[in-house]
């Protein structure tokens, strides 16, 4: 998981034992199965008028993990968390490559994303703050 990119991975068993891995992220699209294009073209339509409207897009993206997969990742992506070695992000990357690849295509949705209150008068202050400082070239 990547918080920066805003990755969110959920890991679950259905009733027969099988392992699926649901991935949201908006850039899961180049991660998706070869084989499925059903829905993708209209659904990266979709993206794209989201985000031209200023909207915070996610992909939603799934696909079936067998028990073994799911061991190898767990048990790299854990040791990768607990790395203090300088490429520990190197590391964690690796291990979510094992498993955000051949993706089905669930969907995709956008969410409004407003400043918080008080952000647009700190903005306008530090402009304001900056502006003097632009005239001797800073």
């Amino acid at each position: 998981m990547n918080e920066e990119l805003g990755q969110v991975y959920t890991i679950l068993t259905d009733k027969t034992g099988t392992l699926r891995v649901r991935i949201m992220c908006s850039i899961m699209y180049e991660r998706l199965s070869n084989s499925q294009s059903t829905y993708g073209e209209a659904t990266q339509k979709h993206i794209n008028d989201y985000a031209d409207a200023g909207l915070r897009t996610l992909v939603l993206a799934y696909r079936q993990l067998e028990e073994i997969e799911y061991t190898k990742f767990e048990r790299n992506f854990t040791a990768a968390k607990n790395s203090v070695s300088a490429d520990r992000d190197e590391l964690i990357d690796e291990a979510t490559d094992l498993i955000e690849r051949d993706l089905i295509l669930f969907g995709a949705t956008a969410v409004e994303d407003k400043l918080q209150k008080g952000v647009p008068d700190s903005l306008t202050a530090s402009t304001n703050l900056l502006r003097p400082a632009s005239r001797y070239g800073c």
